[in-house]
């Protein structure tokens, strides 16, 4: 029953047959016998290969991410052979053209200049890896990015009650207004971010910048300030007028009243103005200035870094922004979930009432800044928790193999259209992370595969009788 198997007295001979050899690597190969074919060429019980690898990524949206090109810098194997190096060719692309399964793979993604006219098998097979490249980075951006959605966004609004909660319960008044925790999203939500997150925009500015602060017009306080003095004025005489003409049984004391009251209201509208260009500024730059700070802090363990906030140091990192269209996809679900969260509290009213009254606040706001400030940002520190993906399953005996990727912290810049009669709320929405959080990520990742025993990964390498691993820079 053994004797034509890949182990069988008649392969094992045919191995050692110069010429033969290679139709028993053929036959290795085309049953997935990946050890035996490599037995077969090399006639050693190892192999070693060392080589400087080049990839150079296109990034433009998470959905067109890609290897755009590849070079191979340097590339040693031993033992020596032009058979052998041709051979191994051949068993790097066919593990790569195949998945798993044994089936060929549905998706080959090449980069830009698409598929060329091979001039030496190294070409050939920096395609052929280059394509599975791009089929496994979308593989990852489904399965880790787009599926994981759900039960992340569960996780974000945990973390946001975590500190939301303590700071609405602390007075009595907005506990009674407001519910004290937020709403889970609604599946309609999820949806939306899930097939807006392909289309994210991926920069990489030169530096990361803080975020502007918001300028009040010049002239804007004093303006409101003489407007609330002279209507005030106007309105105590008006009342003090209508009040004598009505004891004195005169015409005209019931005009002079409702006069006074309206430039009361006026005086009272001049003081909420001036109380609002004194106070946004006043609280919307101290937030946006320590969202930044504390979203672009080194990751916990490397406090020890030299502080990137002195004057002399530049913040990189890179910036993932929405797209336009799906900015006001997003603002109305973002509206949607707010009222759900109001309309628990004891003013079920009050989602109509900041509908009904929303546009208006909105040129309120808007008038009190700049003319050429068209927007202005809000900054949100965001805490990314710890995830884990099972990257196998469960086997008898050996639990799944794990990859942990370590929390990390992000920044949401929302861009405040302050021109409401060119577009909604929210000119831009953008995420910022730094390059120490991008290094922390990929450094942990790092430490992780390179102790997998690939045997588990692909059961096309089991017959390897030591583990094989991947070690990489």
């Amino acid at each position: 029953r053994q004797v034509g198997s890949a182990d069988g007295p008649l392969v094992r001979v045919a191995e050692l047959l110069p010429g033969v050899d290679v139709i028993a690597f053929g036959l290795h190969l085309s049953n997935e016998n990946y050890p035996q074919a490599l037995r077969s060429i090399t006639k050693t019980r190892w192999v070693q290969i060392e080589g400087h690898v080049e990839v150079c990524t296109c990034l433009r949206t998470l959905e067109e991410l890609e290897v755009a090109s590849t070079h191979i810098g340097y590339l040693a194997i031993e033992p020596k052979g032009i058979a052998f190096s041709a051979a191994l060719v051949d068993l790097v692309m066919h593990l790569c053209q195949m998945d798993r399964q044994g089936r060929r793979r549905r998706r080959l993604r090449y980069g830009r200049e698409g598929v060329k006219h091979y001039h030496k098998p190294k070409d050939k097979l920096m395609e052929t890896v280059q394509a599975s490249l791009n089929d496994f980075l979308q593989w990852g951006i489904e399965s880790c990015i787009i599926e994981t959605m759900p039960g992340n966004m569960i996780m974000a609004v945990d973390s946001l009650n975590w500190f939301v909660t303590p700071m609405l319960s602390s007075k009595a008044v907005v506990r009674w207004l407001l519910p004290t925790a937020l709403p889970y999203l609604r599946a309609g939500m999820v949806r939306a971010m899930q097939e807006a997150a392909p289309r994210l925009r991926l920069q990489r500015p030169r530096s990361l910048e803080p975020p502007a602060t918001w300028r009040v017009k010049r002239g804007v306080t004093a303006a409101a300030q003489r407007a609330k003095a002279q209507a005030a004025t106007v309105s105590c005489l008006c009342c003090t007028a209508g009040l004598g003409l009505s004891f004195g049984g005169a015409a005209g004391g019931g005009a002079a009243l409702v006069a006074g009251c309206l430039a009361g209201i006026v005086a009272a509208g001049a003081q909420a103005r001036q109380a609002a260009a004194q106070s946004l500024p006043a609280w919307l730059n101290p937030w946006n200035a320590s969202s930044w700070a504390a979203a672009t802090e080194p990751p916990h363990g490397q406090e020890d870094v030299v502080s990137h906030h002195s004057s002399d140091a530049r913040l990189s990192g890179m910036v993932f922004e929405l797209d336009s269209r799906d900015v006001v996809v997003m603002e109305r679900w973002t509206w949607d979930w707010i009222f759900d969260w109001l309309r628990a509290g004891t003013c079920s009213c009050l989602p109509e009432i900041l509908r009904a009254a929303g546009p208006s606040l909105h040129r309120f706001v808007a008038s009190l800044f700049a003319d050429e400030q068209a927007s202005a940002p809000f900054a949100v520190r965001g805490c990314v928790p710890e995830m884990v993906f099972n990257v196998t399953e469960q086997e008898e005996g050996c639990p799944p193999l794990q990859l942990k990727l370590p929390a990390f912290e992000i920044c949401v810049l929302l861009e405040v259209n302050l021109r409401p009669g060119s577009g909604g709320l929210l000119a831009r929405a953008q995420v910022a992370i730094t390059d120490e959080h991008m290094r922390n990520i990929v450094a942990k990742a790092h430490s992780q595969i390179t102790q997998w025993d690939l045997r588990r990964l692909d059961p096309r390498l089991a017959g390897f009788t030591q583990p094989v691993c991947a070690q990489f820079d």
